[in-house]
């Protein structure tokens, strides 16, 4: 129990560290790419602004028809490149003069990039293949005009390549750094998991010495107190008054009940602390389940109600004889418990799998409401009606059933509709 909940403490902390590292690491992308072309956009505006001034008088020289050889652009040294240039488009989409490294000077290449601005005074993101590398631009067009007639755009744009080639790294980085983290805060949340249970199992284990203690010490006087109503009941009521009678029959059964509930509290404080074993021996399911069948006959006689058991075949089951008893003595119980008169119950056990058996305790009681079943398992819970105190038990059974069956590696659901009747419903790998 403890280490399928330091599990999930775990899981959840791990889960928490996860969503923070990669939204941390998603938001530090995301706010320093912003600051990046932010900066290049606010450069690349006014690099554009500055050409379209220093070079009106080439758009002039344009119309005129004296048109100005590419070759014999602006010098340009890139190695002292800031990674920006510059090209100019008639208003005709004509390349008019390029400023540019040479890997843009090739007319092809320069093409695309005209086919690319097409949007004046608009920042755009330009990407262009350079043999094996994808070269990134910052594009950015300022309108040429004479006297108010438009005679082009002067087209201005940086390289932001290697940020962006910085910024790639410093994802994968970032990521890289992540899972580390992420491995390192696995580790630490078990560990501070543990000792975050610690004083919870510590508490757990007084409850339980507590609980085996009280239980203990407790059976002894009730067997006394028992075994004295049983002398007093065998010779004196018949000289009592029916009143006295009563409260004597009302007071057997409420220390049967202690005695009950103590043996349920005592069996699950051991199941908790470890100490009870399940001893696989091979066990006859049709002598089992008659001999419990008849057990519980007399009981069902005074309510009319019948018994049925329906086996496909005898099997053999290779389990515990003492805890399948147990658990067949609880489900029983429970079904005559809650079934009214002229009532039935019964047994049915089937192959499920080659190693597997379905067995179904089946009554026509008064059910168990949807939003109930949930919780039919959970210990000293029982339904306001379904499972009220006229009707006796402890609601502890069915949990002691549930370890039971999960204890031989088996699954326990309930199927049941109010005023119809429950099913309980085991799989159990048992056979061999």
């Amino acid at each position: 129990m403890f280490k399928s909940t330091k599990k999930r403490l775990t899981i959840i902390y791990t889960a928490l560290m996860t969503l923070f590292l990669f939204t941390f690491t998603a938001l530090s992308y995301f706010i320093l790419s912003q600051f990046l072309y932010h900066d290049s956009k606010e450069k690349v505006l006014q690099l554009a602004h500055e050409e379209a001034e220093d070079h009106a008088k080439d758009f002039l020289k344009w119309e005129e028809r004296k048109k100005p050889k590419i070759e014999d652009h602006d010098s340009f040294d890139e190695s002292e490149f800031s990674r920006s240039f510059y090209f100019l488009v008639s208003r005709d989409g004509e390349l008019v003069k390029a400023d540019a490294p040479s890997f843009l000077l090739e007319p092809s290449r320069l093409y695309t990039l005209v086919q690319e601005a097409t949007q004046v005074e608009d920042v755009q993101f330009v990407h262009l293949k350079a043999g094996d590398r994808t070269i990134h631009l910052v594009l950015a067009g300022k309108p040429v005009f004479d006297n108010g007639d438009f005679l082009g755009t002067a087209f201005a744009g940086t390289d932001i390549s290697e940020q962006k080639h910085i910024m790639d790294r410093l994802l994968w980085i970032l990521f890289g750094l992540s899972i580390l983290f992420l491995g390192l805060s696995s580790l630490i949340s078990y560990f501070m998991a543990g000792k975050a249970m610690n004083p919870i199992m510590q508490a757990f284990r007084r409850q339980q010495e507590f609980v085996a203690d009280a239980s203990h010490e407790l059976r002894t006087p009730l067997s006394v107190v028992h075994s004295s109503l049983e002398v007093l009941a065998a010779e004196e009521k018949k000289q009592m008054s029916d009143f006295s009678q009563q409260v004597l029959d009302d007071l057997q059964d409420e220390v049967e009940r202690m005695e009950k509930l103590l043996t349920d509290l005592l069996t699950l404080a051991r199941v908790d602390s470890g100490v009870i074993e399940i001893v696989v021996e091979p066990v006859e399911t049709r002598p089992l389940l008659e001999s419990l069948m008849r057990s519980f006959q007399h009981l069902a006689a005074k309510k009319n109600i019948r018994l049925n058991l329906n086996l496909e075949r005898d099997f053999t089951m290779y389990a515990d004889s003492e805890r399948m008893r147990q658990l067949f003595y609880i489900l029983l119980d429970n079904a005559l418990r809650y079934t009214p008169t002229e009532g039935e119950i019964s047994i049915q056990v089937e192959k499920a799998s080659e190693n597997a058996l379905r067995i179904a305790v089946t009554d026509t009681g008064i059910g168990i409401a949807p939003d109930q079943q949930k919780r039919i398992f959970d210990r000293f819970y029982r339904a306001d009606k379904a499972r009220s105190r006229e009707h006796g038990g402890t609601g502890l059974g069915l949990s002691i059933a549930q370890w039971i069956v999960q204890a031989h590696g088996g699954t326990i659901t309930v199927e049941s509709t109010v005023g119809q009747g429950t099913t309980f419903v085991m799989h159990l790998p048992v056979l061999r």
